[in-house]
């Protein structure tokens, strides 16, 4: 008996200590929590801030730390390791799907291809080559969106100039400063392709992508933060003590419909 007594206040304890690192942000106008384990975070920061009696969520990159175990993972090219701190959404439906929200650039995303929002696919019966069908990132000082060939079995990435209908290329320059709406729109037309429309009234934009690639066994979720690679590459070694700027953005009025 008191084996059975000692096993089961084991397995309470593994369980509670598999739940007890995850943390989950919602705000009153958000329809849906966003969530994190506190060991992806590394020290880098999301606060809740004020502004307008209102609050948002505010994320701080600082460079030269890798995000995840997985992050630091020596590769023969590319990066040393990706930096990262950002929060995802539970997995929903695959269909037509609408998210929306407000994000406030306040410094840094003068790098490459520096993530603020993705739609990712991964999960544990896909987790191999699941990549997110669609990125919104800052690079070269031009807001961009990564989508994935839709003709290769793997999926191999692609990226498109987000324009203002008036003004021609949305930049960094534009984003900095003020609030900003983003409405997100993914219309999948069969197991593996996807249409996103990106949509905003104050930056101008309503723009429909070609068609993304996403594995069959994918379930959408929603991610947002920042998410980049390192300054230093392994390619160029004289690049190996360069450092990424620090980046903060906000983001408000979450809604996944």
């Amino acid at each position: 008996m008191k084996k059975l007594i000692l096993t089961l206040a084991t397995l309470m304890l593994s369980f509670t200590s598999a739940y007890a690192y995850q943390d989950s942000y919602k705000d009153s106008d958000w329809n849906v929590p966003m969530w994190t384990h506190n060991d992806f975070l590394h020290g880098q920061d999301i606060e809740w801030v004020n502004y307008k009696g209102d609050k948002a969520l505010q994320f701080t990159l600082e460079g030269g730390k890798p995000g995840i175990p997985y992050d630091a993972k020596k590769k023969a090219y590319g990066p040393m390791f990706a930096e990262r701190n950002e929060l995802h959404s539970k997995r929903y439906n695959n269909g037509l799907t609408v998210v929306e929200f407000q994000f406030r650039m306040l410094g840094g995303f003068k790098g490459f291809h520096e993530s603020f929002f993705q739609i990712h696919t991964h999960n544990k019966r896909c987790n191999k080559e699941a990549k997110p069908p669609f990125m919104l990132h800052v690079h070269r000082g031009t807001l961009r969106v990564q989508t994935f060939d839709e003709d290769k079995k793997i999926p191999k990435g692609r990226t498109f100039t987000v324009v203002n209908g008036k003004h021609g290329q949305v930049t960094r320059s534009d984003l900095l400063g003020p609030w900003h709406d983003i409405k997100v729109i993914s219309q999948q037309l069969n197991k593996n392709l996807i249409r996103y429309t990106v949509q905003s009234e104050s930056l101008g934009i309503n723009q429909t992508f070609p068609n993304s690639y996403m594995l069959s066994c994918g379930i959408q979720y929603v991610k947002f933060g920042i998410y980049r690679p390192s300054k230093a590459s392994w390619k160029h070694p004289q690049s190996l003590k360069k450092i990424n700027k620090t980046s903060v953005i906000q983001f408000d009025d979450l809604k996944i419909k």
